[in-house]
């Protein structure tokens, strides 16, 4: 018999009926428990922050088992408002994940301009949430628009922008300096040529 057949052998126990039945009480307290921290084993692993480059993106979520024994959890994604979609609207899989072992799920999202938070919650294959903190997380989703081949092209142009303004304040300074230099020669000269023609 496993530790948890026994346990529940003993929260059913005959023993315990009646009024006054503190034993009863403390077993199934216990029991409550011991279901709490096996659930608190399983825990789902998902950005805080996802930022879209386009209205349509993929982003993974995971579900780790600390447990010994393999699981089947559905995995739901809702989101706070109809301007973004996971899948065709919203999101559910179920999923078996083997001892210490931790699948990853890609959620497909589409959604307009703006920031959307997605409640990512795991349920039983009978559909009851799991009621621990680890099973449930909010990630929130920003929508850009600018797509990575658009972002790259901006950052090309803005490169070849900041080269053509070095390029000119290096020629401007260059003609600065070349008009300065050029006027000491000509005082020179002239002052040679009044030297030559005094002499003479």
């Amino acid at each position: 018999m496993s530790a948890l057949d026994a346990a529940a052998a003993v929260t059913e126990s005959a023993a315990w009926r009646g009024d006054g039945s503190y034993g009863g009480w403390l077993a199934l307290t216990q029991l409550s428990d011991f279901f709490t921290s096996q659930e608190g084993l399983v825990r789902v692993i998902a950005s805080k922050k996802v930022l879209l480059a386009g209205t349509t993106g993929t982003t993974p979520v995971s579900v780790h088992n600390g447990l010994k024994v393999p699981i089947q959890v559905l995995v739901e994604a809702t989101p706070a408002n109809s301007a973004l979609k996971v899948g065709s609207g919203s999101f559910q899989r179920l999923l078996t994940v083997d001892p210490g072992m931790t699948p990853t799920v890609p959620l497909k999202m589409s959604s307009l301009l703006g920031t959307t938070d997605v409640r990512i919650q795991l349920f039983t294959r009978n559909g009851t949430p799991l009621t621990v903190p680890t099973a449930s997380a909010t990630m929130s989703v920003e929508v850009t628009r600018f797509g990575r081949t658009l972002l790259v092209t901006l950052a090309g142009v803005i490169g070849v922008l900041v080269l053509t303004t070095i390029v000119r304040l290096r020629r401007k300074r260059r003609a600065a300096g070349e008009h300065d230099g050029g006027g000491e020669p000509d005082e020179a000269k002239t002052e040679s040529r009044a030297h030559a023609g005094g002499a003479g």
